[in-house]
């Protein structure tokens, strides 16, 4: 059991909140195919959100029909979003490339949101709630030589106000802190205490991971076996992906030929990661996946779409009706029903991947 590290007071700034009311939209029917959203965030097979630029979108039919519930932020950009349900959701904006970084968040599925502000400025932002209470945002500071900044802010209240309770320290770090080192490729949490950070680093062999028990106020590596055959490469841990508090999966890419990725799989809330196959892209592409739950998931390089039933230990190539070239985000709710969305057109599958057709408005 390695050594909790000893908790060490931070700098904590309480943001600013301004006290502003509700900001509502004028109804608006279903929006047309020019506005179709290029990101999805499905619920289930029917609710769900989308993105499209500065657009937030909403449906309910299983993305047949989509309407305009954006706040009004006129010039703002959406560079972090989260939804935990039908009517939460939080979006991380900037209104210009130096900030600063304001946050809106809804609890009627978009038909009102307010806002707030904060002192921070920023050109990217993840966002990441675990119920419509407990939230966080890992805020990027800016990369240089192999090292990036963050600030984590943490939301006890859904987001109505924000604490910072962790960042990055160039020089003399404390105890606890996030590492300036390494960069950072994201982060999640399995419930309101415990989270996981992470990155890459130029070593190889070697995996960069932290874990949080106490709700990232304090952070320490995280010891993550790997496959005798990648040992020694380089390599990415990307965000995990829970859904419980015990079962969750951690995307590792090794920058090998064909850039295998393996799934780590954990059944104890992170305690112990245990590696999954390798899914291998013929082409040495990079890989999209969703999971729709600890089990079934999907991968595709754009070229070839691959599944596992048994949360990464063993993948079988889909054979598909069309290329899946272009897409930059995959998105299932079962084994079944799933969404490619491209900068260009938002496809769905409703036999895991077999045939994909067109979203269009009304059909």
């Amino acid at each position: 059991m390695r050594a909790r590290l000893t908790t060490t007071v931070l700098i904590i700034a309480i943001l600013l909140v301004p006290a502003l009311g509700g900001c509502r939209r004028a109804p608006s029917g279903p929006v047309s195919s020019a506005t179709l959203p290029r990101q999805v965030h499905m619920l289930d097979a029917n609710t769900g959100w989308g993105l499209n630029g500065p657009l937030v979108l909403r449906t309910t039919d299983g993305g047949t029909t989509w309407y305009d519930v954006t706040p009004r932020a006129a010039g703002a950009s959406i560079i972090g979003t989260d939804f935990s349900d039908a009517g939460h959701g939080w979006l991380a904006t900037v209104a210009n490339e130096a900030g600063p970084l304001t946050i809106y968040r809804t609890a009627d599925g978009g038909k009102s949101w307010a806002k707030t502000t904060t002192n921070l400025t920023t050109m990217g932002a993840q966002v990441r709630f675990v119920d419509a209470t407990h939230g966080w945002i890992l805020v990027n500071q800016g990369v240089a030589a192999g090292s990036e900044g963050v600030v984590l802010l943490r939301t006890l209240d859904g987001g109505a106000s924000w604490t910072v309770v962790n960042q990055t320290a160039p020089q003399n770090p404390a105890p606890g802190q996030i590492p300036f080192g390494g960069g950072k490729t994201g982060f999640a949490f399995s419930d309101d205490k415990h989270g996981w950070l992470t990155g890459y680093q130029p070593v190889e062999g070697h995996a960069y991971l932290f874990a949080t028990g106490d709700g990232g106020a304090t952070w320490q590596p995280a010891d993550l076996k790997l496959p005798k055959d990648y040992a020694h490469s380089w390599l990415s841990t990307q965000s995990p992906l829970f859904f419980s508090a015990t079962d969750g999966l951690l995307p590792v890419v090794f920058g090998e030929q064909g850039q295998p990725t393996v799934f780590y799989v954990t059944h104890d809330g992170g305690k112990t990661w245990a590696p999954g196959a390798p899914v291998v892209s013929p082409g040495n592409n990079s890989f999209l996946w969703s999971f729709a739950d600890v089990k079934h998931g999907f991968a595709t390089d754009g070229d070839h779409l691959f599944a596992t039933a048994d949360g990464g230990a063993s993948w079988t190539e889909v054979r598909t009706d069309r290329t899946l070239a272009g897409t930059t985000q995959l998105w299932f709710v079962s084994d079944q029903v799933g969404w490619a969305a491209s900068d260009t057109v938002l496809l769905k599958t409703t036999d895991g991947g077999k045939t994909w057709a067109i979203v269009k408005p009304g059909k």
